[in-house]
């Protein structure tokens, strides 16, 4: 069976957070939906899976609810569940920034199109907006991607490129919830002319497969990336033996649980990022 993966956000007043919580899960129980809905008074952030009826019905609540009518969604197949649960949480905000920035005064957005006739200007600076595993495995050619492990260490990162203040600056990430404020807070810090990619690289990649994105998309599920086209590049090296690859894989110690880039053959036999944790499994 093939599933159908909603990725979507919208910063939209929420009033009353916790009662969107209730309809949202009543909503995704009923029509057997899976997945991770972040929920703040400055709106929705959400990647839910299911069969292509369910999603469809999802998005046509979505469109009949008067706070949440407005929302974009990006859609792919795959062919098993991505997501083993459905959580559904408040929180302080839907992807955390930590820093008082207003998504309303978002940097203006590129469609796929306007952002492939600027990207060939070589005064063009594009910066990744993400964090430095996700760029590891993939990103647009000749990106600047800032060292940072969490969105909310961003902020922080910025202090390096105070140099880029007087450039054009165009800033990516997966499907656009980040970039709405990284931009935000770029002006807010004095950057005179920045963009943002509307839809982020999967609607990018979505109408160019050969485009300018290189390698694999990381991806917050299961599938740990997914990529545009048959033959990606891979630009990232297994952690144990250094052969190319853009696998991702978890510590199998739980309580460290760390992400590691593994080739299939060290997969086979590595489950663990060291002896330490091998050892705690025995």
């Amino acid at each position: 069976m093939n599933y159908t993966v909603l990725l979507y956000y919208n910063y939209v007043t929420l009033p009353d957070p916790e009662a969107e919580r209730v309809w949202q899960r009543q909503l995704c129980e009923q029509l057997d939906l899976k997945g991770r809905i972040l929920l703040a008074t400055e709106g929705i952030n959400g990647t839910v899976a299911g069969s292509k009826s369910a999603t469809d019905d999802y998005m046509a609540a979505m469109a009949s609810h008067a706070q949440f009518a407005t929302t974009e969604f990006k859609i792919d197949t795959y062919d098993k569940m991505p997501f083993p649960r459905l959580s559904i949480k408040v929180r302080p905000e839907i992807v955390t920034l930590g820093v008082n920035v207003d998504p309303a005064a978002t940097a203006p957005k590129l469609t796929a199109e306007q952002f492939n006739e600027l990207i060939t200007d070589p005064n063009m600076v594009l910066f990744d907006a993400r964090n430095n595993y996700e760029s590891a495995i993939g990103k647009f050619k000749g990106a600047l991607t800032p060292d940072i492990s969490l969105f909310k260490d961003f902020p922080e990162a910025l202090d390096d490129y105070e140099d880029l203040k007087d450039k054009t600056i165009i800033t990516y990430c997966t499907g656009g919830i980040r970039c709405e404020k990284a931009s935000a807070l770029m002006l807010q810090r004095g950057f005179s002319k920045v963009y943002q990619l509307d839809g982020g690289i999967i609607k990018y990649a979505q109408k160019y497969p050969e485009g300018a994105f290189e390698g694999n998309c990381f991806v917050f599920d299961e599938r740990m990336s997914v990529a545009f086209s048959d033959d990606p590049e891979v630009l990232s090296n297994c952690v144990f033996c250094e052969a190319p690859t853009s696998h991702y894989q978890n510590c199998a110690n739980p309580r460290c649980h760390k992400l590691m880039l593994v080739c299939e053959d060290c997969t086979q036999t590595t489950k663990t990022c060291s002896q330490i944790c091998a050892n705690i499994l025995v």
